[in-house]
This record gives C-alpha cells, structure tokens and sequence, in this order.
C-alpha cells in the first residue's frame, strides 16, 4: 500500500524528540533522542502583545506557551485568533492540548468574545503547518462578513476519530456562527478549502460512509473517497466530476495494486480476499464521485474477475462470495454505493461532524 506520510507535530521536551505522522488519516510516533535548548519562558502577554484576564487564569492553570497566534482586522478592530497550550509535553498529557481563543484587541487590554476548548484534539489555526489548505481569516464569500477556520486532528490510531476542517463566521456585531452546520451531510469531513469564483467556496471533503465496514481495508476502517463541493451561500454542490485530474493518480496507483496483487495475508486467504475488495470498493467509489459509475463497475468486475482465474485470491472468499453478489445488487438496481454488509435493511453508520 503507498501510505501518504505528513509530519504533523515536532515536540521537544525532557530529551527527547517527538515526531508524528499523519498516515492517511492516522497518527502514529516515534522518537529519537535530542539536545535540549534552553527556552526563555515569557508571560503570555508578553508572547502576544496584549493583555487580557483570561491570559493570567490561563497561565496560573498552566497554559503558558503561544502554539500559534493569527493576527486580522475586520470591522474596523484589530483581533487574534490564538491556540495556547502548556509548554512541556507531560503538562499537555496531563492538562490537556490547550484552548483556542478570538480576542479583539483595540487597545493594550484585551477583550475576548470567543473560545473553544482543545483538551483532547489537536488543533491547527492555519495550513501550512499540516499540508491542509485554507484561507486566512477574511471575507472568504465577499458577503461583508469575515470566515475562519479551524482544523482538529485525531490523535489515535483508529479513524473512529478523524480529523476535519471547521469554519467560523466572525459577525459585526461580534457573534461565532458555525458555517459549515447542517450543511455538510453525515457521513463527510472536510480537509481542505479555497475560495472560488464570485464568492463560491470550494471543499474537498472525505466519503467516510464505509468507514466501519469489515472489509478492514485499512487498519480498522472499510474505503474512504475524496469529494468536491461547491457552496454558495447554503446551497451544496458536488463537482467532484470537474476535479477528475485530482484522482488520476490515486485511479493508477488503485488498478496497479490490483493487477499486481501479491497475498497481503498468506496464512489468511479470507482476510487477503477482504483486502482486495476494499480497494475495488474505493476504486468504485472514485468512479462514482466523476459520474461514471458504468465504467466503475465493469473495470471493478475485470479486476476481481482477472484476481481469481489468476489465483491471486482465492475462491470461495470474501471476494467471490460476498462482496461482487452485493456490488452487482446495487449497480443493477441503482442503489447508492455502500459496503455489503450494509446492503439490504440494515442502515450503514455515519457520523455527523457539523450537526
């Protein structure tokens, strides 16, 4: 399998060195030993340049190291969107990963009119530092009204957790609105976003329907598909059709692994088999999002049926036996796109990230 690695995080603390990484959508570490620096620790105000009361409650509760500040004017005040969390790496496991705060600043002291509680999920104030795209803080939809975004990362293993991309509107009169609320459906997550033409917005999100399927195509998750949406004002639009050379690379490292198949499970011809099935269902799943779910199916049926006189899976398995009768169910039928065990009666799991 190609896994697609990002350092997320360096840490440093007591020696040692700290490197996360990002695989798909799962965080793992390691670590190697590492000289200390000597950190010259400051106030928070002094790290930000303005006071505030809550920046003393923070401090004395242990929360004393700046992990981003981002700085914008809209309506006439000056603000910063800051993530504060403890300096060291054993106050962050036991305190927790920090809060994010919005504070309008027009003057030495502080006023703040928004904050988020970040104790158990990492999170990202701008892009740069995690390979995820998004504007800075501004009048993304050239509406008057000033958008930003916040990106929360799992930290496990298991993608039960995944991580995603929320927006905030910032409005004159000071009130946080969600943006994204009740206008993503269930069942999608956001990783990345641009401004469009005329006020448009564009989001590339992730399918994570199938994600518990057995099919455990990855880890402990069943097949996930990038989409395209277009949002104006609360109207939803998927134009993952008009983003196909996005997925050329992913459709040509999915037909290889397939038509070159070696046994991923040797002792487990069963497990093997629900391997191979998950990148078809993915490949399928890519086809559907261009708008050519005919094409999908019939490469989908090539492959699995060129695996099996091959031997490279065998028969009698999950491939054969349950999950190309469950594909052609719902290919004949025009049903949606789900893994097999969710075929039928029974409704397949999904989770909402922006209800």
């Amino acid at each position: 399998m190609r896994l697609n690695y990002k350092i997320l995080l360096p840490l440093m603390g007591s020696g040692i060195l700290l490197f996360a990484c990002l695989i798909g959508n799962h965080l793992v570490s390691a670590q190697t030993t590492a000289t200390v620096t000597p950190v010259v620790h400051k106030s928070l105000a002094e790290q930000l340049g303005f006071t505030a009361p809550q920046l003393d409650d923070l401090q004395q509760h242990g929360m004393s190291e700046v992990a981003e500040n981002v700085p914008f004017t809209a309506y006439g005040h000056d603000y910063h969107l800051v993530h504060i969390w403890p300096a060291s790496i054993d106050d962050r496991i036991n305190l927790g990963l920090g809060k994010v705060l919005l504070f309008q600043v027009d003057g030495a002291i502080a006023k703040l009119i928004w904050r988020v509680n970040a104790d158990v999920i990492l999170t990202y104030l701008s892009g740069n530092k995690i390979g995820r795209n998004w504007p800075i803080p501004g009048d993304w939809e050239q509406n008057g009204k000033i958008n930003f975004g916040i990106y929360y990362v799992a930290v496990n293993t298991c993608s039960q957790n995944f991580s995603y991309l929320d927006v905030y509107t910032l409005n004159a009169n000071g009130a946080i609105t969600s943006r994204l609320s009740k206008i993503i459906p269930a069942g999608y997550v956001v990783e990345s976003l641009e401004k469009g033409k005329n006020g448009s917005l564009l989001l590339r999100a992730v399918d994570i329907r199938g994600f518990s399927s057995r099919m455990n195509f990855a880890s402990c998750r069943g097949p996930i598909s990038d989409r395209y949406f277009e949002l104006i004002g609360r109207s939803l639009s998927d134009v993952s059709a008009q983003h196909i050379d996005t997925y050329i690379s992913r459709i040509g490292d999915l037909v290889y692994d397939l038509t070159t198949w070696q046994p991923q499970a040797v002792s487990d011809p069963e497990r093997d088999s629900k391997l191979y099935a998950g990148k078809l269902m993915e490949l399928q799943m890519i086809y559907d999002a261009l708008g050519q779910r005919d094409n999908g199916y019939a490469l989908m049926k090539s492959l699995a049926t060129q695996a099996l006189d091959a031997n490279h899976i065998k028969r009698d398995t999950y491939l054969d036996k349950v999950f190309l009768p469950a594909m052609t169910q719902l290919y004949v039928q025009h049903q949606l796109l789900v893994p097999p065990e969710f075929v039928g009666a029974k409704p397949m799991e999904t989770l909402d990230f922006y209800p």
